[in-house]
């Protein structure tokens, strides 16, 4: 699948890695897509979430990627392999938004 338009559609939350190589889209379909900005192709899907997916972001580092979805839940994800590493829910799921807000702020200060 190519990097489009027509993939674009009603998509809520992307982030880019700071590398510059790596864009990742969360939407509607409750999909996480990982794409690759050189060739404009999507090299992986992340399915779990149940809901819309409002946000994502990717860690400074380019490890690991997060989301966070109507289902009321934030998912942590390898972004190298696709690996779900943790799902959390409640006072967990806030403390990784947080953590999620000073990644953007330690990568916007780089």
């Amino acid at each position: 699948s190519k990097l489009d338009g027509n993939n674009m559609l009603e998509v809520y939350s992307v982030a880019i890695s700071s590398d510059g190589k790596t864009v990742v889209t969360g939407s509607r379909n409750t999909a996480i897509r990982v794409w690759d900005i050189e060739s404009s192709s999507m090299t992986r899907m992340l399915e779990g979430h149940t809901d819309v997916v409002r946000s994502v972001a990717i860690s400074p580092d380019c490890m690991t990627i997060v989301s966070g979805s109507d289902d009321k839940t934030v998912r942590v994800w390898e972004l190298e392999t696709g690996r779900l590493v943790d799902i959390l829910t409640g006072s967990k799921a806030e403390e990784q938004l947080q953590a999620a807000k000073a990644w953007r702020a330690l990568g916007s200060a780089a």
